[in-house]
């Protein structure tokens, strides 16, 4: 028997209100009311998913991400956030498994970024992964990331070459040559192959701060280790200055907030917006956001999100009047003041 949709979109929207305010323990509730009422939605679960991902329920989260992938196949992000809780549980080698199986699904759906980011968590949790460094090699180098080929090239040749195919392993230090001729790296590592020497893995300028796909980066600088208290979102300093800050910051909780499911109008709005205002389109993204707000959707991210649309297009009244909003929100109101007064400058 069909549940009451009406109380199930009270349930969310009240579940996203309380993760909003990072009120895990009553989003939870939240989210499993909803989840009562349509057993069947994925939405649901991935919301409830995150909710127990951030009071550390991680076996619970484990099985909710799992029941989400059930009952929508093709959507890669319960598998993804499975993946991460399987690498939160130390259980390394499944969450690589994990990672490569998630890289399959986006680069069968055509985003080759994201698989590439999920490919990269997969060889920093287990070292020799070949197949995989080749993977992300030929991924590179089709993307003009010279640097980054580099890297899983000469990767691949130390492992080779520790597993005894001297040939292979320079084959793949030519390969690396081919892409940057005067590499002395991989000059290096081909002399060491040939004269039997190489005992350990070449150091790489990008191996001392490991990069991170954009999703997964957007998950750690929100929540961090799930306590308020982490520094979040973006760097001290910004572009365009506080508002630029504020807007990052904005965007990437609406975000992380909404991504777990298209639950309502609103809530498509808000995504729609959010995708628009990334790519510069900000009269679209203005028309999806008044969409969403007219629907009732408040939260303060929102109304800078569309402040800063409204100062990208000039329409200072708007924006001052969104903006006046925020004085006493004290993640946005520095972002908020810098936007009103950027009028006086024009």
């Amino acid at each position: 028997m069909p549940g009451n949709r009406q109380v199930y979109e009270q349930a969310i929207n009240d579940g996203h209100s309380a993760a909003w305010d990072q009120d895990w323990p009553r989003a939870l509730q939240c989210y499993a009311r909803a989840i009562q009422e349509l057993p069947e939605d994925p939405t649901a679960h991935n919301s409830l998913g995150l909710a127990l991902l951030n009071v550390k329920r991680y076996e619970d989260a484990l099985k909710v991400y799992n029941r989400a992938h059930a009952l929508s196949p093709d959507d890669p992000v319960p598998l993804e956030k499975s993946a991460d809780v399987l690498e939160r549980l130390g259980r390394l080698q499944d969450a690589a498994n994990q990672y490569v199986t998630v890289a399959d699904v986006y680069l069968g759906q055509g985003d080759l970024e994201k698989a590439i980011g999920n490919w990269e968590r997969a060889t920093r949790l287990t070292p020799g992964l070949l197949r995989i460094h080749g993977r992300l090699a030929q991924a590179y180098e089709r993307t003009g990331q010279k640097n980054s080929a580099l890297r899983e090239y000469l990767t691949l040749a130390f492992n080779l070459h520790r597993t005894g195919d001297r040939d292979r392993a320079l084959q793949m230090c030519e390969r690396a040559l081919r892409l940057v001729p005067n590499s002395s790296q991989a000059i290096n590592v081909r002399q060491a192959i040939m004269a039997g020497a190489l005992t350990a893995m070449p150091e790489f300028e990008e191996d001392k701060k490991p990069t991170v796909s954009a999703e997964n980066q957007r998950e750690l600088d929100m929540f961090g280790d799930g306590s308020p208290q982490e520094a979040r979102f973006v760097s001290e300093s910004h572009e365009e200055g506080p508002l630029g800050e504020a807007t990052d910051k904005a965007l990437t909780a609406l975000a992380e907030i909404l991504m777990s499911g298209d639950l309502s109008m609103a809530t498509a709005q808000v995504i729609q917006g959010i995708e628009l205002h990334r790519i510069g389109q900000f009269e679209p993204a203005a028309t999806a956001y008044k969409g969403a707000i007219s629907s009732g959707m408040r939260y303060p991210a929102l109304m800078l999100a569309i402040g800063e649309v409204y100062v990208k297009l000039e329409d200072w009244e708007s924006a001052v009047k969104v903006l006046s909003t925020l004085g006493e929100d004290k993640d946005f109101n520095a972002g908020a003041a810098h936007g009103i007064g950027l009028p006086i400058w024009v």
